[in-house]
C-alpha cells in the first residue's frame, strides 16, 4: 500500500483488513492487484473473498491460493465494471 509516495508494509494479521480488491481492481493494473494479494496465504484469502461477497465456501473448495487471487481480481473487476456500467454519464 503507499502512503505519503513511500510503501508501507502491514503485519500479516491486518493485510485482509486493510486491502480493498474493489479499490485495487478498480485502479486498472490487475499487476498491481496480483502483487498485493498473492502475498496473502489461505486463509486470508477465503476472508476476503467471504467478507467482500465476493464467494462462498463452495466456491473456495479446493482452491489452491494463485486460483483464490484469480478469482477474488476477476470478481473485483467485474462488480467494478458492473458498478461503473450502472452510473450515469456526468
Amino acid at each position: 500500500m503507499k502512503a505519503l509516495g513511500g510503501d508501507v508494509v502491514f503485519e500479516d494479521t491486518a493485510k485482509a483488513e486493510v486491502a480493498n480488491p474493489y479499490q485495487l481492481a478498480a485502479s486498472g493494473s490487475k499487476t498491481k492487484f496480483l502483487n498485493v494479494f498473492s502475498s496473502f496465504k489461505l486463509p486470508q484469502l477465503k476472508q476476503v473473498l467471504k467478507e467482500n461477497n465476493l464467494a462462498t465456501k463452495v466456491d473456495m473448495n479446493g482452491k489452491n491460493a494463485d486460483q483464490l487471487v484469480e478469482m477474488l481480481y476477476e470478481r473485483a473487476a467485474s462488480k467494478v465494471r458492473d458498478h461503473m456500467a450502472e452510473e450515469p454519464a456526468g
